[in-house]
């Protein structure tokens, strides 16, 4: 899920065992967030890119540029397909 804290918008994780949820550092600025099918991953959507990142955290990985999605998936033979979202009027990013 993605929830907000002093850093501003941030993957946040929680163990089916657990009965709270911890932000995964390195996901800063995140604004969808999507599991691989192997659910080893996290992709999520932040500074115009679409990053990967480890479940069980370690450092993101940038996939591709994009400006601004709306949604993602990942597919079980390892494509990730979204849909451009709109840019918003004065965001050129």
């Amino acid at each position: 899920m993605i929830a907000v804290n002093e850093h501003g918008p941030m993957v946040w994780l929680q163990r089916l065992d657990s009965l709270s949820a911890s932000p995964l550092a390195g996901t800063e600025g995140a604004t969808i967030v999507f599991w691989s099918p192997d659910g080893e991953f996290l992709g999520f959507w932040a500074d115009g890119k679409i990053k990967k990142i480890r479940a069980d955290g370690g450092p993101p990985v940038p996939v591709c540029d994009l400006a601004a999605p709306s949604s993602a998936a990942w597919s079980e033979d390892g494509t990730i397909v979204t849909c451009p979202g709109r840019v918003l009027a004065g965001d050129a990013s």
